[in-house]
């Protein structure tokens, strides 16, 4: 990545030599083939004390430093927030001070935080830069390597919830036939590579329904992923330089995620842009979504994790909760294999290659009931095709319907 380039004019002779310095450095690190896999020197040479480097890793960057009236050299991770300087200092700062061999000098500002690895060394001759260049390379390179082997810790990340309209972008749609998404960066928000971005759907679920991870941030609209095919309205100017690019990693559809129930666990106001969930609002989604990285999650009282989603090009396991295949098979047997709300048989309807299939609906929805419940075959349990099941799960009026109400639904279609 390139060193960021400002254009200051010499004016002084300090400054002058500051100037010769960092030329002298990018024409000698240009050389160094370990140094350019992880760096692109710049040819201009700015005349301040230090030069950043981007590394393209998330909440921080390195930057390189030079003190003639010190004759000191640095190489510093530099955060861009508090709150990662932080988990860094009070949980990784033995390690990571283990693994580079030295102490750092950790400093925490008003709104950021650096950790320096500080060298004194003699820079104030030219003949002996040479040296000191091979110092700050080699320090560069090891910052790089322990910084960013901590950087996927998960308490590393942030998360955020940005919403989305169904009856303005089919979403839904678009990651099943794309993995990566560029989000418009309008509001300039400070999101970080490895970051989560749960996507709010406001019509016509009115919950979360897409979990996302940032893979690149400040996208230019130049090389912006093209989405206007399913836009549901012409797109109209563009009125933003930047984009975030997402990495789909789940679908998801819980009733737990609706807006009526975050807003029970910590939400406040609506989702009208992106947002950063408050702690009790992120332990409440964590705690119904688990694992970000394991399988995906959708209806929660769904039998078999290997059925899949009708239509859909993304493999979605459907099963969040552990099940009793024994209950499964008495539940079946006591009712019969076909739905109780539509009455439709899978053999009937599609013959041998639907025979035995059915899903089976928790009547008092098992989430609620926790763990170590012994679940009554008979009682407890009714067959149901997908669809109804679907139906069932979903939040009419403040409350779930029941087979009957779903029932009555149908019956007033066909009357």
């Amino acid at each position: 990545m390139a060193i960021k380039e400002v254009k200051i004019k010499p004016q002084t002779e300090l400054q002058r030599q500051y100037q010769r310095f960092w030329k002298r450095f990018n024409d000698y690190s240009a050389q160094d083939e370990a140094f350019c896999a992880e760096f692109k020197p710049h040819p201009y040479a700015d005349v301040r004390y230090y030069q950043d480097f981007a590394v393209s890793m998330g909440p921080y960057h390195l930057c390189a430093g030079i003190n003639f009236n010190k004759q000191e050299i640095s190489v510093a991770a530099y955060f861009r927030d508090v709150d990662t300087w932080d988990i860094y200092y009070n949980r990784y700062k033995e390690r990571i001070e283990s693994l580079i061999g030295r102490q750092l000098n950790w400093k925490r500002l008003n709104t950021k935080g650096e950790a320096a690895l500080i060298r004194h060394l003699e820079i104030d001759e030219p003949k002996r830069w040479n040296i000191v260049f091979d110092q700050i390379i080699s320090d560069l390179l090891l910052i790089k390597q322990v910084f960013s082997s901590f950087y996927n810790k998960a308490e590393l990340r942030k998360y955020w919830i940005f919403p989305s309209n169904e009856n303005e972008f089919r979403l839904h749609d678009f990651f099943r036939d794309n993995e990566y998404i560029d989000w418009q960066n309008k509001n300039k928000n400070n999101l970080n590579v490895g970051d989560i971005v749960l996507i709010y759907c406001s019509h016509p679920e009115s919950t979360i329904r897409h979990i996302t991870e940032v893979t690149r941030t400040n996208v230019p609209v130049s090389e912006a992923i093209d989405d206007s095919a399913y836009s549901v309205n012409p797109p109209g100017p563009i009125t933003y330089q930047y984009c975030t690019r997402l990495k789909h990693i789940k679908e998801i559809y819980l009733r737990e995620l609706d807006f009526d129930t975050l807003k029970k666990h910590g939400l406040k106001g609506s989702i009208m842009s992106p947002q950063k969930p408050n702690e009790q609002l992120l332990s409440y989604i964590l705690s119904v979504i688990g694992d970000i990285e394991g399988d995906h999650l959708d209806y929660e009282e769904i039998e078999n994790p290997e059925e899949l989603i009708e239509g859909a090009k993304k493999t979605l396991i459907v099963n969040q909760y552990e099940r009793n295949p024994e209950a499964r098979r008495q539940c079946i047997e006591a009712h019969g294999c076909y739905c109780h709300v539509c009455g439709l048989d899978f053999g009937k309807k599609y013959g041998e290659i639907g025979e035995g299939f059915i899903h089976v609906h928790h009547l008092v929805p098992i989430s609620t009931i926790g763990e170590g419940y012994v679940v009554d075959p008979v009682k407890d349990l009714i067959p149901v095709c997908p669809n109804c099941h679907a139906m069932l799960h979903r939040t009419v009026n403040g409350h779930l319907m029941s087979i009957e109400e779903l029932q009555s639904v149908l019956q007033s279609k066909t009357e």
